[in-house]
């Protein structure tokens, strides 16, 4: 049975917990204020979409595929991104809330997520190779065995980072900020 199509398409204020969101294909897609609160996302796949001003909070995104997709001003509180599809997984995030998120174990090489809310998300055994965390802020954010060679944290707030548990050559930081990886050794800097 051949998956539905959809190609350039503008879905605007539609509520997605009322009516699921037909399962297919998406490509090019522009989903603008768009509520998927819980709703269920499995198996889609997403290429090249925008997802703008949109509640994705809990959404089931297993087996989803998300490729060369832009969400910008969106809620996305606790979405588990580890169940997605891995092979294709691209993303950026601008100005987005991902509280209690989990990306364990993903390769998000190069991703950004600039200007954002990461409350308590999981980067456990991530590949954060030159992502880019500005003006983001990481309070009770999880790195742990994480590879964050070339990151850019510049800007980031509130981080708590233990370098001996993570890869972090030629990571940027700014010097107000370098606390964030001393925390462990409760240390009292002015």
């Amino acid at each position: 049975m051949e998956r539905p199509y959809f190609h350039d398409r503008e879905f605007v204020q539609r509520d997605y917990t009322v009516q699921p969101l037909a399962p297919g294909e998406y490509d090019g897609c522009v989903f603008r204020q768009c509520r998927f609160p819980q709703a269920y996302m499995d198996n889609r796949s997403f290429m090249e979409c925008r997802f703008e001003a949109c509640d994705l909070s809990h959404a089931n995104v297993a087996h989803t595929t998300f490729k060369e997709v832009i969400f910008k001003d969106c809620k996305m509180l606790g979405l588990d991104f580890h169940t997605c599809d891995p092979l294709l997984f691209s993303a950026s995030f601008e100005n987005c809330t991902l509280d209690y998120s989990s990306f364990f174990g993903m390769g998000l090489k190069g991703t950004s997520f600039r200007d954002c809310r990461l409350l308590q998300v999981d980067f456990s055994h991530c590949d954060l190779g030159r992502a880019d965390f500005s003006g983001s802020d990481l309070q009770g954010a999880i790195f742990q065995h994480t590879d964050l060679s070339g990151t850019d944290l510049r800007g980031g707030l509130n981080f708590d980072i233990d370098p001996s548990q993570n890869k972090m050559a030629k990571c940027r930081f700014q010097r107000e900020s370098l606390a964030g990886l001393l925390k462990k050794y409760d240390l009292v800097i002015d």
